[in-house]
């Protein structure tokens, strides 16, 4: 008698905290569930105890969503674009058969550089891990929680900010119900002039005055927090540093902007300081004090330029040092417009709308483009790789040869960097010389380099050919080692890495539909022959 034994089977590999992530769904998602749904209960219920809870309708959801709401709701949003985004670079993979292992085939760097990027704070993930090691739910992961702990901060600043911003004006006067979480501190009242001190309607005005800067300085401040939230959450670029950095921005803004008004309250005041100071500072006399009148309420100036000082990021601190005696490390600017930045739009397939969009994976301008990983711009944004790669490889052409000469280029079908590069080690005579010819004219911002410079010439190289003393050959040889050293760049052969990876997948994919063609007509051909 024999005893079947069944065939021992292997236990399926199970991905690293795969049975805590189940385990812990439930928690994280009950969590998550009862601070976006707990937080607005709560203070409706603590609004229904209030005496006159209308007014106070406005301030308190307006702190509820704006400051709570939206950051839970951009921790989550995040959760979301990592798990569509590692689909779409699966789907990519596949398509371009771009698996590394098994079946020997080919690993891009690029590529894994790319994916890796999404599964770097998952627990024993790497780039080859399935999707499975992903969350679908936000609140499940130790990083998403250190998220939501650096952003109180920010959310108790914020929501205090916006309370007071959006509160009724006759709850912040002196005898308002808000008046008596607000009274002058020492940055807003210390070292005044006693008389406005010992005058209560007088300090009340002036105290509001202050406070109206401060709000708008913070109502600035932000706005610009919400776009660098965004702008994070498209490139998964948000981070703990992100909400400290966004909560000190706030801070900083509202400070300085109550300091700088303290000095110069009022537009007048400050184009009076601005000519005294130079006469104080090496021997003039001392200015005339001139007296400070809070009735009048804050200068119309002073109404944008708080919201300035918050929205533009270091405009307050720029603003201080260039009102400073002191002598700071200042930028050369005299070269600086001769450098300009060349725009986005210049490039065939980039209108400003798309270039608005490009600005949210933080490029600017062509040499922006230029560097940046086409498979991550594919991922990132709504463009096609062949679409991606085509705008890679014009704003390379556009860096290292200049915009005007870009242009030039293009009248002769010259549009990317590898348009160039075959040009050069062809064989056409004709395509070389006018290659030259472009490359090498004495245009105007080559002369404006001159004289700024205070020089008369460039190497002879650059000259007409009529006025060089080089041979034809001589200046193909020149043309070969110069596009040689334009292409010597790691950025460049990324491109051309993936560019030849696409470009055997589709030549392979091309003889696979020739030959099933071809035995799909086999037997047409057949019968009609026999017929």
């Amino acid at each position: 008698m024999t005893l079947e034994t069944k065939p021992n089977r292997k236990p399926q590999p199970q991905p690293p905290g795969h049975l805590s992530k189940v385990r812990d769904i439930s928690v994280g998602a009950i969590v998550y569930l009862i601070i976006v749904a707990g937080v607005p209960y709560g203070a409706y219920l603590a609004l229904e105890s209030v005496k006159n809870p209308t007014t106070y309708y406005v301030p308190v959801w307006g702190f509820i969503f704006l400051s709570i709401v939206t950051p839970l709701a951009i921790i989550a949003i995040r959760t979301q674009v990592r798990y569509a985004r590692v689909g779409l670079i699966d789907l990519f993979a596949q398509n371009f058969a771009l698996r590394p292992a098994k079946g020997g085939q080919k690993s891009l760097v690029a590529f894994e550089f790319v994916r890796g990027k999404y599964f770097v704070e998952i627990p024993g993930a790497d780039a080859n891990s399935p999707i499975s090691f992903l969350p679908r739910f936000p609140m499940l992961l130790h990083a998403d929680w250190m998220l939501l702990f650096c952003a109180v901060p920010y959310m108790v600043f914020s929501g205090f900010g916006i309370f007071l911003l959006l509160s009724p004006q006759a709850y912040l006067q002196a005898d308002g119900a808000i008046a008596s979480w607000l009274l002058p501190s020492l940055l807003v009242a210390g070292g005044i002039d006693g008389q406005l001190l010992s005058d209560p309607k007088v300090l009340a005005a002036y105290h509001t005055n202050i406070l109206t800067v401060a709000g708008l300085a913070f109502a600035g401040a932000y706005f610009f927090t919400l776009r660098l939230f965004l702008r994070a959450v498209v490139m998964f670029d948000l981070s703990t540093v992100t909400f400290l950095r966004a909560f000190a921005h706030m801070v900083l803004s509202v400070i300085l902007a109550v300091v700088i008004y303290r000095v110069t309250p009022d537009w007048e005041d400050a184009l009076y300081w601005g000519q005294r100071t130079r006469e104080v500072f090496f021997g003039g006399a001392a200015p005339a004090v001139r007296a400070i009148d809070p009735s009048t309420g804050v200068a119309g100036f002073w109404l944008f330029f708080a919201f300035v000082l918050g929205f533009v990021p270091d405009a307050a601190l720029s603003y201080v040092q260039s009102r400073t005696p002191f002598t700071f490390k200042k930028t050369n600017r005299d070269l600086e417009k001769l450098a300009s930045v060349v725009p986005l739009t210049l490039l065939d397939g980039i209108d400003p709308l798309i270039a608005f969009r490009l600005e949210e994976v933080n490029i600017f301008d062509v040499q922006n483009l230029a560097t940046f990983n086409p498979i991550m711009l594919h991922i990132e944004s709504p463009y096609g790789i062949y679409q991606t790669m085509d705008w890679v490889g014009q704003a390379q052409l556009c860096t290292v040869v200049g915009p005007e000469r870009f242009m030039l280029l293009k009248s002769l079908h010259v549009r990317t960097i590898f348009d160039l590069q075959n040009i050069a080690l062809g064989e056409s005579v004709a395509l070389k010389d006018a290659v030259c010819d472009m490359l090498w004219l004495d245009l105007q911002s080559d002369q404006k380099l001159r004289k700024a410079l205070g020089t008369n010439h460039l190497p002879h190289l650059r000259l007409e050919p009529q006025f060089s003393p080089y041979t034809t050959i001589d200046r193909h040889d020149g043309l070969i080692v110069l596009v040689k050293l334009m292409t010597d760049d790691l950025h460049v052969f990324r491109l051309k890495q993936l560019w030849k990876l696409i470009e055997e997948k589709l030549k392979k994919d091309n003889k696979v539909s020739k030959s099933g063609q071809s035995k799909a007509r086999k037997p047409v051909t057949s019968e009609i022959a026999a017929g």
